[in-house]
């Protein structure tokens, strides 16, 4: 089969920060390094794989074909630029358009992956052409602030449809919890560019999302129950479990310090412990609300004990890994999955995080970890000391978490998951459009060789 990636992102940009998500990373580096990863998967499993991305960086040839080297990906892949991607401007969407029609016809893909696209008419004229899928990493498809809360209670938003959101509750993610845009010009076209990627996601023919939480909150706005599919995140286990740490007493945090992060709440359980426990605090990751937390650590007299090492390479963040012995996400806003946490459990660490969003879904309570009610600060404190004095229950855990990432995150297990979609997704386009010869056979991948070609 052959699939035609698109991202209106730079190779460079999907090569540089491909693999920067547990360290201080948004929603668009996830969908990078997702989309790096299925490039150098998929063709181990005999797919062609043609990648295109936006504006090229610097010392990039123009709208050719250019070389993978230094990119990681294997030198089957084909790569080619289309400068225009992700363009604002009308004669630019055109253009982008113009050149992606000419790339299928030059390339006859069975089916069209979209990573990160801004731009809804690309979406809609794509899935017209031909069999487009889609992986939503976040809910900023269905709701305006991106958090899928409601402002006025605080909790998981549960309205069925965009119409009944208001505008006030862009302005009180932006205003009050500094998350968003302040310009007024600019909240009101995030508020309408949610309801037009809205529209466009809709007629995609396939979407694929990480989580039973985002799938419901997708059905109540009115998506179809069989064109939305859960395939959560795939890891690379290492070979065993990394040994837990019984020398000093160390807690792990790691993400993007955004205001969101929760970090204000782990530091204050921490200052509530009353000195019942020695620690160190490990901070990895960066952010806009860094210099907050930094102040908030010194005004809690935990200056000493916490360190903040920002963005990590891969080497240092094994080793600071290996020295925790507990990792806490604290996020008290839904989210859609969090691959954070299932990184840390397939290296055998401990997670404790609050109950909300998705949270339930990967993580067994008791089990791999601990799941917290949000805002139960002195529960938090609790469970993390309790980690912290029994070394041999923190392994127990830590193992349990490791078999469960092997079960469930594998790599081989989404993909075959992602071939499915792909070939239910040829099919129901071809259906769509009258075409009597939708069931085809399949090879021994499960796809259909032959759904194609038809745009």
């Amino acid at each position: 089969m052959k699939v035609l990636h698109v991202s209106d992102t730079s190779k460079a940009t999907v090569g540089r920060r491909g693999y920067d998500l547990f360290g201080g990373c948004d929603a668009e580096a996830l969908e990078c390094r997702y989309l790096f990863d299925l490039c150098r998967d998929l063709p181990a499993r005999g797919h062609r794989v043609v990648l295109v991305h936006g504006q090229p960086a610097p010392g990039e040839t123009d709208g050719r074909l250019i070389s993978t080297a230094g990119a990681n990906l294997p030198t089957t892949v084909r790569t080619c630029c289309v400068p225009e991607l992700g363009c604002g401007t009308a004669h630019g969407r055109m253009w982008a358009a113009a050149r992606l029609l000419q790339l299928i016809r030059e390339e006859s893909p069975d089916v069209v992956h979209l990573h990160h696209c801004r731009d809804p008419f690309l979406m809609v004229t794509l899935t017209r052409l031909v069999p487009t899928v889609r992986y939503l990493h976040d809910c900023r498809s269905v709701c305006p602030t991106g958090l899928n809360v409601d402002s006025s209670t605080g909790r998981s938003c549960e309205r069925t449809d965009l119409n009944s959101c208001r505008l006030w509750c862009v302005a009180h993610a932006s205003y009050v919890r500094g998350i968003g845009p302040k310009s007024p010009g600019r909240l009101i076209r995030r508020f309408r560019r949610r309801f037009q990627w809205l529209s466009a996601h809709r007629q995609t023919t396939q979407l694929t999302v990480s989580s039973d939480f985002l799938r419901e909150a997708l059905l109540r706005r009115g998506f179809r129950a069989d064109s939305v599919t859960v395939n959560p995140y795939y890891v690379r286990l290492p070979g065993r479990p990394l040994p837990v740490s019984t020398g000093e007493a160390r807690v792990l945090f790691g993400g993007r310090i955004d205001g969101t992060d929760g970090l204000d709440h782990l530091l204050r359980a921490l200052a509530g412990l009353n000195g019942r426990e020695q620690f160190v605090l490990d901070v990895v990751g960066d952010g806009p609300a860094r210099p907050k937390r930094e102040r908030l650590a010194r005004r809690l007299r935990l200056s000493a004990r916490t360190r903040f090492l920002g963005r990590l390479s891969p080497e240092l963040l094994d080793t600071t890994v290996r020295r925790a012995r507990v990792v806490v996400m604290p996020r008290p806003y839904p989210e859609v999955f969090g691959l954070d946490g299932i990184e840390m459990m397939a290296r055998g660490r401990p997670v404790i995080a609050y109950d909300c969003g998705a949270a339930d879904e990967w993580l067994e309570h008791g089990r791999t970890g601990f799941l917290v009610p949000v805002g139960d600060i002195d529960r938090l404190g609790n469970r993390v000391v309790s980690l912290l004095q029994n070394p041999l229950e923190a392994a127990r855990l830590g193992l349990s978490g490791y078999e469960s990432g092997k079960r469930e995150y594998s790599v081989s297990r989404h993909l075959t998951t992602l071939e499915t979609v792909y070939h239910r997704a040829m099919v129901w386009w071809r259906r769509s459009r009258g075409y009597r010869d939708a069931t085809t056979t399949s090879d021994s991948t499960g796809v259909s060789a032959s759904t194609r070609r038809s745009a």
